[in-house]
């Protein structure tokens, strides 16, 4: 908080209006910052009588400037906050040395000129290359003469230099976890340079989130250290410095929030208990110290009229009588011995008052007396004129007298009894009177009348019980009444006033009975308060807490006007005052929580760039409701962009999406070179004995196989197998005398067509030749068993396993399928090599792969991976952004003006898991329909492809399931 806010705080303590932040605490803060003033200005000082003056502009010119504080520290009431805080026992601050700032002053307006020497310390810092001494310069010449357009050019040049250096500094400092320096690095970067020159680096979004965990972590420990100093304070009978500690704790609740603090809220509720009732205890005894100073000051005054020739006056008597009355009254209520210890100067004042009001009586009577002395004589002398005049002159002082001394009795009987047709009346002095006088009497008249009417309907409201009446109106229309009862005539007003007693008695019970009435509803409330805010369930969501205290908060602001009453009559009882400020501060905390939640919220509405999403929902997740777990939930399932894409397209292998998008423009692909393990296989499936060169064969009356086409003499012949797994066992047969039939098996002629020979080049080091040409060849080869494609489709298959990016089966998604239904079957009845030569006992499987092969996809995997491979560049290089998110209802909520394209978000699974998936495709003519449940306050991630390329990835990935991702 700063020096600014503190003096407003002070201006509204003076005034009598609450400064939101205890009297005590601005004290100090106020006192700090004029002691550290001071001390500048004697360093500024003493070098100054070195001779140093550029020395003393650098200390003056320190963040904050010195100057600048100093102006707002000399608010102009000073004095009166000297006083203010003596009277209250709080820390008194220094006046600011004004000799010294005249000196310092003097310094300024000198200025600078091209020739100070300043300019020349500037040059001598650049051609030494002391970046950070040339640029503290340059910033106080260019603030001292801002004439100098160089300076200014220079001072921005040098400053974005140094942000562009600590942003180096920075990422050193992430690397090695030195969060300390760290934060004291991004300060200066932030005092040196515009925010645009560094912001946008990449490097500060993830500086800036380290620094404010760990600006989290200092608060946390902060606040438990300050917190133990406050309940030392306490127990040491110092309470204003527990005040401080606990102001620091509760600036530390407003910038990060509650949650830092939870964990000893008891505790910090009972140390803030006890300050407000130390804090009670000081304002009264201030209170009672300025009534006494007001009494004190009118007895000086006093003292110093009765110095002045004129002397004191009745009028000034009885003023300041009734003033040091009231301010006796005020006393007597705060504290009652107060009165019987006044000084003996201001009991002298008061009796002093009361002699001159009591002479100024006599003498009325005295003047009336000699008039009618004096008025005989001249009667005698003078004859009638004289007689008239002088009776006009008594007639005249008689009705003044009545209406100085407000006796509407006297003046009334005064002009009834006057003879209008009487000689005195000839003289101006007499009817201007007589019409003053009967003015007078009707404004009198006017007054009891309105003073009349106002008991009367009090009357009838205290008959009534004063129902309905809140105790501050009370309160308010007794004060007025009384106001209006003052202004009437004095012997008119004394039956008003007994009226006014009775009623105002019977008012003081019922506001007794309404303080005491409002005394159970607040502890009561607080009650509540303390009990919805302990019951509340952190792992529900922050708005339904929110609905909790509505009605809360509603019944806390209706009674808030008497919690902040000065007037003890009006205000609450002091115990559930405090039960309720302590309830106040925990339901205030509560809503902070909720707050937070919220703030971040607006925060993720606002985002657009994925990474300011996720730091947005770090924010969040820092909270304590349920948008936080679900918040944790969703940071861990949001990959990175390139992650996301390999998800996408490669299952979550970020190696093979690089290795894919590296091979973009080939026409069929393999991996870069044949393993032992591929050359066995070629090996192996090439000479395979159920395959290669196999002929059916009818040798007489036998049927079987040969291996090999028989020669006219003898063959390999082998029966067909009685079991399944069972090889055939291929034995030498005589065919010279025997009839042979003979022909081409088409499992071989399969494994022919396959090419297998030319799969590898010579060295077998390199493919020649995609396995995805394999895997169409067997599939349109209906000519041949189910079960001897199945085989040798499944050892393609094996052979594609592990290796589906390199061989380009992740660009075709009607094969992943045939893959996966391959594997079912396959676990279901099995498939052996030897299966399509078995007479019987196969049935089963063989019904099994024909209708694998009939319900397979008719798509060409080779047609399909080049449709598709060329879909995968615009996919790689589009960018990512964030088109909307998932509100606190769990909707998708889009960005105004969203183009099309492919939306991918967060599923909520029944789990309570978070998973990514596909959403569907946005565009013209296509809304979104997500069709399973989202996670809250989840982002809507658009990747900007339609046409083809959308058609791939919605193939690939179907709408509503999980994302791939194998690392």
């Amino acid at each position: 908080m700063g020096v600014s806010d503190t003096i407003d705080q002070i201006v509204n303590l003076l005034s009598g209006r609450s400064a939101g932040v205890p009297a005590e605490v601005v004290a100090e803060r106020y006192a700090s910052a004029c002691e550290a003033a001071n001390n500048r200005l004697s360093r500024v000082e003493a070098m100054l009588e070195n001779g140093s003056e550029i020395e003393a502009l650098q200390v003056a010119e320190e963040p904050p400037r010195l100057m600048p504080q100093i102006e707002l520290l000399s608010f102009g009431d000073e004095v009166e906050w000297q006083r203010f805080c003596e009277e209250r026992g709080n820390v008194v601050a220094p006046l600011v040395d004004f000799r010294r700032v005249e000196t310092l002053a003097a310094l300024y307006e000198k200025g600078l000129s091209p020739n100070h020497p300043m300019y020349r310390e500037y040059r001598s810092a650049v051609l030494s290359r002391d970046d950070d001494k040339a640029f503290e310069l340059i910033q106080i010449i260019a603030r001292l003469n801002p004439s100098d357009v160089n300076a200014g050019k220079e001072k921005h040049r040098l400053g974005r230099k140094a942000a562009m250096k600590g942003l180096e500094r920075v990422s050193e400092l992430l690397e090695r976890g030195e969060d300390d320096e760290l934060v004291r690095c991004m300060d200066a970067i932030e005092a040196s340079a515009p925010d645009e020159d560094f912001k946008a680096r990449p490097v500060w979004g993830e500086a800036c989130v380290r620094r404010d965990a760990f600006l989290r972590r200092q608060a946390r420990d902060r606040a438990g250290e300050l917190l133990e100093a406050a309940e030392e304070s306490l127990a040491s009978g110092n309470w204003r410095e527990a005040a401080a500690a606990d102001a620091e704790i509760e600036s530390i609740q407003l910038r990060y929030g509650s949650s830092e603090v939870e964990r000893f809220e008891e505790r910090l509720s009972r140390v803030r208990e006890e300050n407000a009732r130390h804090r009670a205890e000081a304002e009264r005894q201030g209170s009672i110290a300025e009534l006494r100073r007001n009494l004190a000051g009118v007895a000086e005054d006093v003292e110093a009229l009765g110095l002045t020739p004129e002397g004191i006056g009745p009028i000034q008597a009885s003023s300041k009588l009734e003033m040091m009355r009231r301010f006796e009254r005020e006393l007597q209520r705060l504290d009652p011995a107060a009165v019987e210890s006044l000084d003996p100067r201001i009991v002298s004042a008061r009796k002093r008052l009361q002699q001159v009001i009591d002479r100024s009586r006599s003498g009325k009577r005295l003047r009336h007396t000699l008039i009618g002395a004096v008025g005989a004589v001249l009667l005698v002398v003078g004859g009638g004129f004289g007689y008239f005049f002088l009776s006009a002159a008594s007639f005249t002082g008689d009705l003044n007298d009545a209406m100085r001394d407000g006796s509407f009795t006297r003046t009334q009987s005064i002009v009834s009894g006057a003879d209008r047709s009487s000689w005195i009346f000839r003289f101006p002095s007499a009817s201007s009177s007589m019409a003053g006088a009967e003015q007078w009497l009707s404004n009198r008249r006017d007054e009891e009348k309105v003073a009349e009417r106002m008991l009367r309907t009090l009357e009838e409201k205290r008959a009534e019980g004063f129902a309905g009446m809140a105790a501050s109106e009370l309160q308010n229309e007794l004060e007025r009444c009384q106001v209006v009862i003052e202004e009437v005539a004095q012997d008119l007003r004394v039956p008003l006033e007994g009226r006014l007693t009775e009623i105002r008695n019977a008012a003081e019970q019922r506001l007794f009975a309404l303080q005491g009435e409002a005394g159970v509803k607040a502890v009561e409330l607080a009650q509540e308060c303390e009990r919805m805010v302990d019951s509340v369930d952190y792992s529900g969501f922050a708005e339904d807490a929110a609905t909790l205290i509505e009605p809360l908060r509603k019944r806390l602001v209706a009674l808030k006007p008497m919690l902040e009453e000065e007037d003890p009559a009006l205000g609450l009882p002091a115990e559930a005052a405090a039960q309720l400020v302590a309830a106040t501060k925990s339901l205030e905390g509560l809503e902070a929580k909720i707050e937070e939640v919220r703030a971040a919220g607006r925060a993720l509405a606002d985002t657009e760039d994925l990474i300011d999403f996720k730091r947005s929902l770090e924010q969040l997740a820092q909270t304590r409701f349920a948008e936080a777990g679900m918040a944790r939930a969703v940071i861990e399932t949001i990959p990175g962009e390139e992650k996301l894409k390999a998800m996408l397209l490669t299952d979550g292998n970020i190696l093979n999406l690089r290795l894919a998008a590296e091979r973009i423009g080939e026409d069929l692909w393999a991996p870069e070179q044949a393993s032992e393990e591929a050359r066995s296989w070629v090996s192996e499936l090439r000479d395979h004995p159920c395959f290669a060169d196999v002929y059916l064969v009818i040798l007489g009356s036998e049927k079987g196989f040969s291996f090999g086409e028989p020669d006219g003499k003898e063959l390999e012949f082998a029966e067909r197998p009685k079991e399944r797994e069972e090889p055939p066992e291929f034995r030498k047969a005589e065919v010279e005398s025997r009839k042979v039939q003979a022909k081409e098996s088409p499992a071989s002629k399969l494994l022919g067509s396959l090419g297998l020979f030319s799969f590898l080049d010579d060295t077998g080091t390199e493919y020649e030749r995609s396995a995805l040409e394999l895997v169409d060849k067997i599939m349109d080869a209906d000519n041949c068993p189910a079960l001897a494609r199945a085989y040798l489709l499944g050892e393609v298959f094996e052979l594609i396993r592990g290796h589906e990016v390199d061989w380009g089966a992740s660009f075709s998604p009607s094969l992943l399928k045939n893959i996966e239904d391959f594997r079912q079957v396959e676990g279901a009845v099995g498939i052996y090599a030897s299966d399509w030569m078995l007479a019987d006992g196969a049935e089963n499987a063989e019904k099994a792969w024909e209708d694998y092969f009939a319900k397979r996809s008719p798509k060409s995997s080779v047609n399909e991976f080049k449709k598709n491979v060329r879909l995968f560049r615009p996919v790689v290089r589009a960018e990512l952004s964030v088109c909307g998110r998932v509100d606190a209802s769990g909707e998708p909520v889009f960005r105004p003006g969203v183009r099309g394209g492919v939306v991918l978000g967060v599923s909520a699974n029944r789990d309570g898991g978070t998973s990514m998936c596909v959403l569907g495709e946005i565009g013209p003519g296509k809304e979104l329909d997500p069709g399973i449940p989202l996670a809250r306050n989840s982002p809507l991630i658009l990747l900007p492809v339609g046409g083809e390329a959308a058609e791939f990835i919605l193939a690939k990935n179907p709408p509503g399931e999980p994302l791939g991702d194998e690392s």
